[in-house]
């Protein structure tokens, strides 16, 4: 999903500091987009499998304002992430709930990453930074963006695949989704 401009030119301002404090790093080059989950391993044909079954769900979902409020991490085997973070709230979370659920994907931190694949050092070092830097914007996303790695390329990295507009008017966790 992606943000508005604003939030992207903040990512990327913030990926440009990253870059000047630890030089290169992985994510350093990918333009901000929120991610709630990836899979490395999908074959085009089961992508397009995958996406019949649920574009028509997808399109009558309803989009819900995501609050950005800060900076957060976690440790993903041995290396860290940093990541501008999405304020916890009622309709926030049972959006995300229920677009999983929707999608049949395990529940993870929905996340915008500004910097991956920290080691120890470079992670003190930059949390130091991100710890309590205070950031809030907020943003509806309009679509669900579908990346792809090529399978072929030496060096593959996520290409847009496909877009599915959420059409469904706008989401409260007080109204039932159509799709659901």
């Amino acid at each position: 999903m992606e943000p508005k401009d604003p939030v992207i030119r903040y990512v990327a301002s913030c990926k440009a500091y990253v870059n000047t404090l630890i030089g290169n790093f992985d994510s350093q080059h990918s333009k901000a987009h929120l991610t709630i989950w990836d899979d490395s391993n999908t074959h085009p044909y089961a992508m397009e499998v995958y996406i019949s079954k649920i574009q028509s769900k997808i399109n009558n979902f309803p989009p819900v304002e995501l609050k950005l409020n800060g900076f957060s991490s976690f440790n993903n085997e041995g290396l860290k992430t940093i990541f501008v973070a999405i304020k916890e709230l009622n309709d926030t979370d049972n959006w995300f709930k229920e677009l999983y659920s929707l999608l049949g994907k395990p529940e993870r931190k929905p996340h915008i990453t500004v910097c991956k694949s920290l080691n120890d050092i470079q992670y003190k070092l930059l949390w130091e930074v991100y710890k309590n830097k205070n950031y809030v914007d907020s943003f509806i996303p309009k679509c669900l963006t579908i990346l792809m790695l090529d399978a072929y390329d030496a060096h593959p990295r996520w290409q847009e695949y496909k877009k599915l507009p959420f059409t469904g008017g706008i989401y409260s966790s007080k109204l039932t989704p159509i799709c659901l």
